[in-house]
């Protein structure tokens, strides 16, 4: 599980326009949840209530994609 984590970590290169950065952002979060490691992922976000130390990891993923969505967001204003 902790590879799941590791390699599911907010990348969103700038794709030129934002039309194309949010098709990334979108296939993205369906590799994440329907990609090969698509049951990984789920049981990490049910294991995550439970345990903390999953639940550390897990919010560090979920907090990482706030300070790339809000790149994405300016580089399209910009």
């Amino acid at each position: 599980m902790a590879d799941v984590l590791e390699a599911r970590a907010a990348t969103i290169a700038d794709a030129g326009s934002l039309r194309g950065d949010l098709v990334r952002l979108a296939r993205q979060i369906m590799d994440l949840y329907l990609g090969d490691r698509h049951e990984a992922v789920l049981r990490l976000d049910v294991e995550a209530r439970r345990i903390p130390e999953i639940r550390r990891h897990w919010e560090q993923l979920r907090e990482s994609q706030v300070p790339a969505a809000r790149a994405m967001v300016r580089r399209g204003m910009g």
